[in-house]
């Protein structure tokens, strides 16, 4: 299902983003209080770096399994 980055992440006034909810990226989990910054690799993806684009996720219970970026 494709959904617009901001619905999954939060994007903060320095430029860091931040899980809404349970998210997984590359078989690891994380919530809510992770905050990533553009340039750092996150198993192999730069998260932040994706901001504006639109996300290819799928839902399993409360987590949203990101599989790719638009």
């Amino acid at each position: 299902m494709r959904v617009p980055f901001s619905q999954v992440f939060a994007q903060n006034p320095d430029g860091t983003v931040t899980p809404r909810t349970q998210v997984s990226v590359g078989g690891v989990t994380m919530g809510p209080g992770v905050t990533f910054t553009r340039g750092v690799v996150f198993s192999g993806i730069d998260i932040a770096s994706m901001a504006g684009h639109d996300l290819d996720v799928e839902y399993q219970g409360q987590v949203v399994v990101v599989k790719g970026v638009f």
